[in-house]
């Protein structure tokens, strides 16, 4: 009978505290604590694991947004996209869209370069799955366009701690963000909406890249109405004021695909570096786009030093993969791997992509990706904020939900014996 008793007492104490586990998730999103830690498990032990997708899901909503596009064709060799869609390669690993740029880029023939656009963390895709819809919108795009055979030379505009590297093709213009060397992290999207917006008094199609180049920890998003995001449209209007008056002449294009000896584990993705260069009129600008989430500060820098007296002008990319990131989101170019190791890589990929270049002609498209389920406004920092608050007094509650499991069996056992 005291077994009995103190079975059903210590029983009683554990249902408790994992009721009240559960249920901060159960009221705010309607999922169940313990079969999302499950999931989160088997994805840790095993990388295959979709099992917190199905979550995902459920807390997920459906969005609207563009996706520019400029298509190179060449008069030999390889044909080349350059696309930058407004989601977010996240959350981790393979879950969600965690290796969207990789996915994207084996699904065409073409050398495709997948630049990060303007996107935090409520826009990961809650499923690879997803990422289906944003292949078949760009692929829909890409009937019935019309090529020009100008471009502008590159130029760089600076306001305040931004910088803008542009360049324009036929119509539509490219634009490619960065506060290196301070902290660039993810810019919302409503300010890329807005700069693009502003774009479209003049251009078609406006792409605006967050190079994504220089973390020095993890740090929340850029907002639209901070200073920096002042900055970022400032920079990126003076840009397209200059594309306006700039005058085009036919161009080259050039590509190169170097893979890397790194892991995820060491900061690098599966695509390794992508190489694109433009020459006009004797000007050659390279865009460098390696496989991975953000870089080390410094990394750019040292690696521009080296590019630029090859090139005329260029800038460094990263993909924001999250592949590289499994329990950390701080993983960067350039943090494990030094930059000295790899930086021969980046060169042989440039060097191969001048020795590339071939005529060229371009046109650009804006794909509408709809119904593309992702995380939501806010979720994500609401299911960071309401673990953290568990963490708080799961440890406490534990403690004390023993403690009064123990005495009220003590007191059982007093009271029967």
């Amino acid at each position: 009978i005291i077994a009995i008793v103190l079975h059903i007492v210590f029983g009683l104490g554990f249902a408790i505290l994992i009721w009240m586990i559960e249920r901060p998730l159960r009221k705010a999103f309607e999922i169940r604590g313990l079969a999302f830690i499950n999931a989160f498990i088997a994805h840790m032990t095993d990388g295959s694991s979709k099992g917190m997708e199905n979550f995902f899901r459920e807390m997920g909503e459906e969005i609207y947004v563009p996706q520019v596009s400029f298509f190179f064709k060449r008069g030999k060799g390889k044909q080349v996209i350059f696309t930058v869609p407004n989601l977010h390669p996240g959350p981790m690993g393979e879950i969600g869209g965690g290796n969207l740029p990789k996915i994207i880029h084996d699904n065409f023939e073409d050398e495709v370069l997948v630049a990060h656009g303007c996107a935090t963390h409520d826009f990961n895709l809650v499923s690879e799955s997803e990422i289906n819809k944003v292949l078949d919108a760009l692929k829909r795009t890409r009937q019935g366009l019309v090529y020009s055979a100008d471009a502008t030379k590159s130029g760089r505009t600076t306001i305040g701690s931004v910088q803008v590297l542009y360049q324009r093709f036929g119509d539509s213009v490219l634009l490619v963000t960065t506060r290196s060397p301070e902290r660039t992290e993810d810019v919302d999207f409503s300010i890329g909406m807005a700069i693009m917006a502003e774009g479209h008094r003049w251009f078609p199609n406006v792409a605006v890249v967050d190079a994504h180049n220089c973390m020095t920890d993890l740090s929340s998003p850029v907002l639209l109405a901070t200073l920096t995001a002042t900055e970022y449209q400032k920079a990126s209007a003076c840009a397209m004021e200059a594309c306006r008056t700039t005058p085009q002449f036919p161009f080259r294009v050039g590509v190169a695909h170097q893979t890397l000896p790194y892991s995820r584990e060491m900061g690098f993705g599966d695509l390794g570096i992508q190489v694109i260069v433009i020459d006009v009129d004797g000007q050659r600008t390279a865009y460098v786009l390696i496989d991975g989430n953000n870089m080390a500060r410094g990394a750019r820098e040292t690696l521009l030093d080296e590019i630029l007296r090859v090139v005329d002008n260029a800038e460094i990319m990263t993909t924001d993969s999250h592949v590289v990131n499994t329990i950390t989101g701080k993983n960067p170019v350039g943090m494990n791997v030094k930059v000295s190791e790899f930086a021969p890589s980046v060169m042989q990929a440039l060097n191969a992509a001048i020795e590339n270049l071939t005529p060229a002609e371009a046109a650009a498209s804006t794909a509408q990706c709809e119904r593309v389920v992702v995380f939501g406004s806010n979720r994500i920092s609401e299911l960071a904020s309401t673990v953290n608050a568990m963490l708080v007094f799961v440890a406490p509650l534990s403690l004390a939900m023993l403690l009064l499991a123990f005495l009220l069996s003590v007191i059982a056992y007093i009271v029967m014996a």
